[in-house]
This record gives C-alpha cells, structure tokens and sequence, in this order.
C-alpha cells in the first residue's frame, strides 16, 4: 500500500511540475510515469481474465445473465429456485395463509 500511494504521489506531483512549468524535462517524467500505470492496468486485466476463465463461477453473467437471448432461461431457473425453496417451506411449516387487501381478497369479497 504504501509503494501504490508513493506512486500516486508521485504522478500526482509530476502532472502539476508538469502544468505548472511547461517542459520537455518535466512531460517526459510525467509521461513515463503515466505509462507505468497504463502497463499495471493492462496487465491487470489480462491477469483478471484469466482468473474468470479459470474460476467461472466468479462471473456474475454467467450466474445470473439477463442478455435477451437469455432472459427466458434465466427467469424459468428463477422461478424454479423459488418453487424449490416454497416447497421447502411448506414440506417444514405445512400450508400458510397470508392475508391482505389484495384484488384477489376484494374479488371473493372476503374481509367484508
């Protein structure tokens, strides 16, 4: 940590030396110092696309995609997952009644 705020630092002085007196001296060490950080960048990605590839399941999109071509696929693992865990409940609790003011209670006209 404290090599990274040595280095921010650092870009951060070289930019405003760099601003404030206008020079070839003072771009170049600012620019190499922009440069390291855009290499760090790079490789940080491609070392994070290589965990994806190695550890799918760290891929949200993967879990949980929501792209068209996969909306349908992905509710009807939803609603399964949902009719999983009601089951469950009611395996444990028995059946349950909620109640409410809801168009259906309206509609049988209970509660009146």
């Amino acid at each position: 940590m404290q090599k990274l705020a040595a280095l921010q630092t650092a870009t951060k002085r070289a930019l405003y030396e760099a601003i404030l007196y206008p020079g070839v001296d003072n771009f170049v060490k600012y620019f190499r110092l922009q440069n390291y950080w855009t290499q760090q960048a790079g490789l940080f990605t491609m070392s994070a696309r290589k965990a994806m590839l190695a550890h799918p399941e760290l891929d949200y999109n993967l879990q949980y995609s929501h792209y068209n071509g996969t909306v349908r696929n992905q509710l009807a693992a939803d609603r399964a997952q949902q009719r999983q865990a009601i089951a469950k409940l009611a395996e444990h609790y028995g059946i349950m009644f909620f109640t409410g003011a809801g168009p259906h209670r309206r509609a049988t006209g209970a509660g009146h």
